[in-house]
């Protein structure tokens, strides 16, 4: 079966360190693959969860694994899919949680054209931030500041020149290795957007 890998879903998985690769690759090896890998099932198999699986799958041309299969109606129903599966790992900071939770907002607030979302075929609304506020057990404010922190950590990861630099700097903000980071990235981001209006 083909496999297709969608940039933009992959790019959602936080990044693994050279220590965690060599981890997986030596249990894989030794073990086999233990975990499905699960795609979006719309006819061309796209990887949603299992991309650092799947690498290591294609470098040493591993035939024995299995696959997860799942319906999803639109792409932004991946995209949540992805988040949710994220911040269930158990390795998930608070800082990574805040990053999902702004992508989550800003992903669902795209998604319906502006911040509102039709619920239950109702005529009703309700703000998207005030319905992940609620799912996610905190006050709205905290879902409008974890956007800005989505925001300053693409923001941080435009000043560097290349993927892997970008994805090193993104993964030493979000497991917290870089101290303050979230007013370090709201500062950052602050001075970017100012830098612009001078133009």
């Amino acid at each position: 079966m083909k496999i297709a890998v969608n940039k933009e879903f992959k790019n959602l998985i936080f990044p693994l360190t050279q220590q965690e690769k060599d981890i997986l690759e030596r249990s894989i090896l030794k073990y086999g693959v233990k975990d499905k890998l699960v795609v979006w099932d719309n006819g061309r198999n796209v990887l949603v969860d299992g991309h650092h699986r799947w690498e290591i799958i294609q470098k040493h041309q591993i035939r024995k694994y299995e696959i997860q299969k799942l319906k999803f109606k639109h792409k932004s129903e991946v995209v949540n899919w992805i988040i949710e599966n994220q911040m269930g790992r158990r390795n998930c900071t608070p800082g990574a949680i805040s990053y999902l939770r702004g992508l989550r907002y800003k992903n669902e607030k795209g998604s319906h054209g502006g911040d509102r979302i039709a619920t239950s075929g109702h005529s009703a609304h309700l703000k998207t931030s005030k319905r992940l506020a609620t799912f996610y057990n905190v006050d709205e404010k905290t879902i409008r500041r974890d956007e800005k922190f989505y925001e300053a950590i693409n923001s941080i990861e435009d000043a560097y020149p290349t993927p892997k630099t970008k994805a090193e700097i993104k993964n030493r903000i979000l497991t917290g290795q870089i101290s303050h980071s979230k007013r370090l990235a709201g500062d950052i981001l602050s001075a970017r957007k100012a830098n612009k209006r001078c133009y």
